[in-house]
């Protein structure tokens, strides 16, 4: 399995990047980068259902997800227990099962030393397998 790693240190308070990762206005404008008009549908409370939508040509498409854990201003922990197809949840077809399970980890912020002692430098990773299932880790 092919596992792929990104990394990128933002000079933020720790608050900052965690309200930017979430908050749907700020979610909205960084998601848009790989799928334009993805949004999320829910809250980032343990054990909320959560759903990741686009647009799609029949309808919104995406992941339904579960929080698992939520760390303040360290990271969330997801599961995805089913996908949305035109517009409508799906937990139990074959391709909802088949991305069932898959696990995803966001953001794991680490702090760095920075230039400055007030300008702390957040460092947020992220890996990824090549069966799609996704971790964040700490740097």
């Amino acid at each position: 399995m092919q596992r792929l790693r990104f990394n990128v240190e933002i000079e933020a308070p720790v608050q900052k990047v965690w309200e930017t990762m979430l908050e749907d206005g700020t979610y909205r404008q960084w998601s848009a980068e790989f799928m334009p008009g993805s949004h999320y549908v829910g809250d980032w409370n343990e054990g909320s259902r959560i759903l990741f939508l686009g647009p799609g040509e029949d309808g919104p498409g995406g992941m339904v997800s579960r929080i698992r854990e939520n760390r303040r201003h360290e990271f969330v922990a997801m599961e995805h227990i089913g996908i949305v197809a035109q517009g409508r949840e799906d937990t139990t077809s074959e391709v909802a099962a088949a991305w069932a399970g898959a696990r995803a980890w966001w953001p794991k912020l680490s702090w760095t030393p920075a230039a400055t002692p007030t300008s702390p430098c957040w460092r947020a990773s992220r890996s990824a397998s090549a069966t799609g299932k996704a971790s964040f880790r700490r740097s």
